[in-house]
Protein backbone atom coordinates (compact mmCIF):
# COMPACT_ATOMS: atom_id res chain seq x y z
CA UNK A 1 0.00 0.00 0.00
CA UNK A 2 1.02 3.29 -0.25
CA UNK A 3 0.03 6.33 1.51
CA UNK A 4 0.10 10.02 -0.44
CA UNK A 5 0.15 12.84 2.41
CA UNK A 6 -1.41 16.03 0.47
CA UNK A 7 0.10 18.67 2.35
CA UNK A 8 -0.39 21.51 0.08
CA UNK A 9 -2.83 22.98 2.86
CA UNK A 10 -0.55 22.48 5.70
CA UNK A 11 2.45 24.17 3.75
CA UNK A 12 0.04 26.83 3.05
CA UNK A 13 -0.95 27.33 6.81
CA UNK A 14 2.97 27.58 7.80
CA UNK A 15 3.65 29.82 5.64
CA UNK A 16 0.95 32.15 6.58
CA UNK A 17 1.51 31.97 10.29
CA UNK A 18 3.79 34.10 11.83
CA UNK A 19 7.49 33.39 11.64
CA UNK A 20 7.63 32.45 15.21
CA UNK A 21 4.93 29.89 14.92
CA UNK A 22 5.78 28.20 11.78
CA UNK A 23 8.62 25.53 13.64
CA UNK A 24 4.72 24.35 15.09
CA UNK A 25 2.66 24.57 12.53
CA UNK A 26 5.43 22.54 10.51
CA UNK A 27 5.14 20.00 13.24
CA UNK A 28 1.65 19.88 13.26
CA UNK A 29 1.96 19.31 9.74
CA UNK A 30 5.16 16.33 9.64
CA UNK A 31 3.29 14.28 12.50
CA UNK A 32 1.96 11.33 10.24
CA UNK A 33 5.31 11.08 9.14
CA UNK A 34 7.62 11.09 12.05
CA UNK A 35 7.75 7.12 11.39
CA UNK A 36 10.00 7.29 8.80
CA UNK A 37 12.69 8.70 10.50
CA UNK A 38 12.66 5.82 12.91
CA UNK A 39 16.56 5.16 11.89
CA UNK A 40 17.77 8.42 12.99
CA UNK A 41 19.20 7.92 16.74
CA UNK A 42 16.61 9.83 18.98
CA UNK A 43 14.14 11.69 18.73
CA UNK A 44 14.56 13.67 15.76
CA UNK A 45 13.20 17.11 14.84
CA UNK A 46 11.14 17.02 11.78
CA UNK A 47 11.27 21.24 11.48
CA UNK A 48 15.43 20.07 11.87
CA UNK A 49 15.06 17.35 9.38
CA UNK A 50 12.94 20.02 7.05
CA UNK A 51 15.94 22.23 7.41
CA UNK A 52 18.37 20.20 6.50
CA UNK A 53 16.51 18.55 3.21
CA UNK A 54 14.91 20.13 0.50
CA UNK A 55 12.52 22.58 3.02
CA UNK A 56 11.66 25.94 2.22
CA UNK A 57 12.98 28.46 4.51
CA UNK A 58 10.67 29.48 7.54
CA UNK A 59 11.79 32.58 8.47
CA UNK A 60 12.84 34.65 4.81
CA UNK A 61 11.67 34.14 0.97
CA UNK A 62 8.07 33.60 2.54
CA UNK A 63 6.27 34.94 -0.99
CA UNK A 64 8.96 33.16 -2.97
CA UNK A 65 7.93 29.90 -1.10
CA UNK A 66 4.17 30.42 -1.88
CA UNK A 67 4.79 30.88 -5.30
CA UNK A 68 6.11 28.05 -5.56
CA UNK A 69 3.66 26.01 -3.60
CA UNK A 70 1.13 27.52 -6.10
CA UNK A 71 3.01 26.21 -9.23
CA UNK A 72 3.01 22.97 -7.68
CA UNK A 73 -0.43 22.38 -6.37
CA UNK A 74 -2.87 20.88 -8.80
CA UNK A 75 -6.70 21.62 -8.32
Amino acid sequence: MITVLDTAEGMAAVLAAPEQHRPDVLRRMLAPVAGMYRYVPGEPDPVAMHTMGFGFPLDRRIDESREALAQLVVR
